[in-house]
């Protein structure tokens, strides 16, 4: 357990972080190499990271920095898919056809 406003975990699972400290903001990534494969697979990846993760007091980041060999429109499938799906989780729009 940690205190303040600084870093209180590291490296354990998002419903443990939440029981243990339910009115932080968790900062949560998707591993940058998910960016290589397929867009139906990074889609799939990031829903994933935002069940476990949830919609509320969440930043989602990558894990590391978007290398220039990166393809920008399978960026842009994880961006897009992240902004869709929690919307629809939100209830605030349909999520977008995989």
């Amino acid at each position: 357990k940690g205190g303040g406003g600084g870093c209180v975990f590291s490296g354990i699972r998002p419903s443990v972080a939440r029981e243990q400290a339910p009115n932080k903001v968790l900062q949560g990534n998707l591993d940058p190499a998910v960016l290589y494969l397929p867009k139906d697979v990074i889609k799939a990846e990031t829903r994933k990271m935002v069940d476990n993760f949830g919609t509320n007091k969440y930043i989602a980041n990558l894990g590391y920095a978007v290398d220039k060999s990166m393809d920008p429109e399978l960026v842009g499938a994880f961006v897009e898919e992240l902004h869709d799906y929690s919307e629809a989780k939100n209830g605030l729009a349909a999520p977008a056809a995989s």
